[in-house]
């Protein structure tokens, strides 16, 4: 039975949950698998394994028992097959929408070359969905209007992650995504004044983490954070445990550097606390760029 009182039991559940949430490439679970497949597909298009063979057949990628010597400046061992399928855009009025799929069932271990992931192995088993609807012209500049339809969707039914890193003492780890979604649009205010937005909800269950085994849900879709090119500058976010009534709410702060959070126990609200988000979550700046990227 988790502790709700202890800090590091709120600050794991803070930090896994807000990083799956803001979904920031590399960090989060889902950035990190997509990340992860890709660099496998480019890393080995781009230089031959050492051993081991890396063979394509049509749109799936297969390792065995592949050994890698320029892993993004990392040695690495990678097995497993790699599955994505780009469907053709669909241009419906003005729009062109396009989704692609990644399944996976891969796993990596870095061998040597950076001593801070030295030894780590993944395993990521399931499938991502992204879904990306921009405007459908041939003009490189597009107007306010034009701007506030794009809008980019992850989804995955499940995700298993299997991970052994040093940072955990090479303990297993295993994650389990359920129900995932994750959007990032615009919209208008009545001056024609692009509001970026992110609304994110899944569940999540953690075995053998650094407090334990749990399970929880977020949610902030009927009230997004609504972003700067940074942080978020408004909207809430709830984290629930899965296995009694506690529970954690998550609100922006409108200065667009802080978050204010408020832990339930067992009903009883506690103290609030408010962290900067760039310090707890190790975030860059400019991370929220995203949808001029998409052009």
């Amino acid at each position: 039975m988790l502790n709700w009182n202890d800090d590091k039991t709120i600050n794991e559940i803070l930090y896994t949950s807000l990083t799956l949430a803001t979904a920031k490439t590399g960090q989060s679970l889902i950035g990190e698998a997509d990340q992860a497949a890709r660099n496998a597909i480019h890393f080995c298009q781009q230089t031959p394994p050492v051993s081991g063979s890396f063979t394509q057949i049509k749109n799936a990628y297969i390792f065995k028992n592949v050994k890698h010597d320029n892993f993004g400046g990392v040695n690495a061992a990678i097995d497993g097959i790699v599955k994505i399928t780009p469907s053709n855009p669909i241009i419906r009025e003005d729009l062109e929408i396009t989704l692609t799929t990644v399944e996976m069932n891969l796993t990596i271990e870095y061998l040597e070359g950076n001593e801070f992931i030295q030894g780590d192995k993944n395993t990521w088993l399931g499938r991502i969905t992204t879904t990306t609807v921009k405007p459908h012209t041939q003009s490189r500049l597009i107007n306010a209007q034009q701007a506030s339809k794009i809008r980019l969707v992850n989804k995955s039914d499940q995700l298993v992650v299997y991970s052994q890193t040093k940072k955990n003492r090479f303990a297993m780890t295993t994650y389990t995504l359920t129900d995932f979604e994750f959007a990032q649009y615009s919209t208008l205010d009545q001056n024609e004044n692009k509001i970026n937005w992110l609304s994110t909800k899944a569940k999540l269950h953690v075995k053998h983490s650094p407090i334990g085994t749990y399970e929880v849900s977020f949610d902030n879709q009927e009230q997004p954070f609504m972003m700067d090119i940074h942080f978020p500058i408004s909207g809430h976010l709830e984290i629930k445990d899965q296995n009694s009534s506690n529970l954690i709410r998550i609100s922006a702060d409108e200065n667009a550097k802080r978050f204010n959070y408020q832990v339930f126990h067992q009903g009883k609200p506690q103290d609030k606390i408010t962290k900067d988000w760039e310090n707890f979550l190790g975030w860059e700046s400019e991370i929220y760029s995203f949808l001029y990227s998409i052009l």
